[in-house]
Parts: C-alpha cells; structure tokens; sequence
C-alpha cells in the first residue's frame, strides 16, 4: 500500500511539474522565445506525457517551418488522443505541406524568408521590395520592427484550398507565416501590395503584443494601414441599409469575428467598421494613443481596460463616440 501510495504521489507530483512547465513554454512562446518554449516542453515531456504538450510541441515547430519535426509531435499527440478531430485535421495539413515542401524554393532576404512552389509565377524580386517597405513602413507606424525574419509562403489557389480548406473570401492569412495563394487573387501588382501590407501588419501585431491582440484590433489595424500605404484616398463603402451593419460597438464586431458561421457580408462590414474604429482612436489620439493600447495589450491588459485607461473613456462611451463619428463621416453623408 505504501509503495502505491508513493508511486501516486510521483505520479501527481511529475503531472504537476509538467503543466506547470508547459504553462511557461507557452508564456515563452508568446513572447516570441521559442527555443526557450521548446526547452521548457522537453524538460515537462521528460516527466509528464500529455497529447496537449505534445501538440504544443508540434505547434511551436510548425511555426519555425520545421514541418518534419512539426508532423512527429502532432502524431504521438494524436496517438494519445484519437478522437480528436482538429488535431487529426493538423495531422493532415502538415503531411501536405511536406510534400509540397520537397520542390519549394527560397529567398532569404534580410527581414523576411520567402518561399513558394516551384513553378509559381512568383517574381521575387518585386516581392522582396514591397516587403522591405512594408518592414518599415508599418514598423514605423507601430512602433515596433522585428528582430527575426517573418516567413511568406505563396501557393497555388488549388494546394491553397486543398491544405487549408479556407473560405473563399479568404485571399490571405497570418497564423505565424504569411500565407498567399497564387496566381489569380495576387496577379497584379497592386493586390500583392495589399495583400503583403495587410497580412505583414498582422504579423507585427502579433509579434508587439505577445499574441494577445483581439481579432477585431488586429484586423482593424490590418485595413488601416493597407489603406494608408496602399489605397491612400480609397472611398470607404459602409451599407446605408441597417440590416447590414450590426450594432456599431467593440462586443458586435469582436463576435462577428469570432463567429465561424457569420455571414460573408456581414463580415466585410466588420472589416470595415475595425477599420473606422482605428480611424477614430488615431484622428482623436493620434499613433501615439494607438501604440499605448497595444503596449498595454502587450502587457496582459485587456485592450477594453487598455482603452480606459489610455483614452479615458469606458466601453459604452468609447462605443458611442465611435458610432457617432461613423455616422458623420460615412452613413449620412452617404444618404445625403
């Protein structure tokens, strides 16, 4: 009975240790120390056996590019839970990507990685431009410029879909990389602009605030400064029937975002009203007022408490002002 009693108690106590070390790997991770965060999962590993540290393990590699590493981990974490389906889906999509990894081609240029399929219309050099001044343009904006390299993929629309399996409306995603399907929705010129400024924003947001940016402010953020750099004076288009806009406030547009099954339509209104809620925080605050929200976002604070604090507004009256400057500017100007 004692050594029962003892084994249980071993058992606890390297259960213990390992959720508390894979707590720190992901707090490591966060902040952009990944070969911390690695360290800290091996070491919980060596006492604890989890699905989740395991999958973790083969997200942290996902994102480094490491997909052989990245496809091992998420396999053993299947193993030990099979009847979980995102992380079959996971399982999935990462064997895909290594086969299409065996032919890639790379660029390895001073800020970003840029790789794409062999055969892709893909024209490096122009890409390499546009995203050299979008490091700095959008870092000057932010106030951040990235130490490490940001990686960009290019695809082709079919593999794109196929490994994906996005929505149509989807032209473009950051989840750690940069990802583009091509040809057809970057074929000119001014869209890949677009596309790289939008998405690129993305990953320096994430980057500033340790992954803790809501969606509703990162994407909002992403249309700004597309718009500024790439489509300065571009006319704003919001409905003028209210069937199409919800409720002009930071909860209805942060849950149409997190909302799967929102409807196409009603998630580009949201896009656009993200936009025009920075369009007021920096007409009224400037730059500066947007880049303590996000250093405070950076810090744990919820962006909602981060814009109290930083503007001195609460949620109801920062929604009010808000709607009131959309209304002006956009929705009776228009009806006028």
């Amino acid at each position: 009975d004692m050594a029962r009693e003892i084994a249980g108690d071993s058992v606890a106590c390297g259960r213990s240790l390992g959720i508390t070390l894979f707590n720190d790997a992901v707090v490591e991770f966060k902040a952009g120390k990944e070969d911390n965060a690695i360290l800290l999962i091996r070491t919980a590993l060596s006492v604890y056996g989890d699905s989740n540290i395991y999958e973790f393990l083969g997200d942290i590699y996902y994102k480094k590019t490491e997909l052989e590493k990245a496809r091992t981990y998420f396999d053993k974490a299947a193993k030990l839970d099979p009847d979980n389906e995102k992380l079959a889906e996971k399982c999935e999509k990462v064997s895909k990507e290594e086969a299409l990894s065996i032919n890639e081609k790379a660029s390895v240029l001073p800020y970003f990685d840029l790789r794409y399929e062999e055969g892709l219309p893909v024209n490096a050099d122009l890409t390499a431009k546009i995203l050299e001044k979008a490091y700095f343009d959008i870092g000057k904006d932010l106030a951040y410029l990235p130490g490490a390299r940001t990686v960009v993929f290019f695809y082709s629309e079919k593999n794109f879909r196929d490994i994906f399996k996005t929505r149509d409306m989807v032209r473009a995603f950051y989840d750690g990389n940069i990802r583009i399907p091509l040809p057809g929705s970057v074929s000119d010129e001014k869209e890949l602009v677009s596309y790289l400024y939008h998405e690129y924003t993305h990953a320096i947001l994430s980057a500033k605030t340790n992954n803790n940016c809501p969606v509703w402010l990162s994407e909002g953020i992403a249309v700004y400064e597309e718009f500024k750099w790439t489509r300065p004076g571009a006319a704003v288009n919001i409905s003028k029937n209210t069937d199409d806009i919800p409720v002009i406030s930071i909860k209805a547009i942060d849950q149409i975002f997190k909302d799967p099954g929102t409807n196409p339509n009603k998630l580009v209104v949201a896009y656009i009203l993200a936009y025009t809620a920075i369009e007021f925080i920096v007409d009224n605050w400037g730059l500066k007022g947007l880049h303590g929200v996000l250093d405070a976002i950076a810090l744990g604070r919820h962006a909602v408490n981060a814009m109290d604090d930083e503007f001195l507004l609460s949620e109801k009256d920062f929604d009010r002002r808000w709607s009131d400057f959309v209304g002006s500017k956009y929705i009776q100007k228009k009806g006028g």
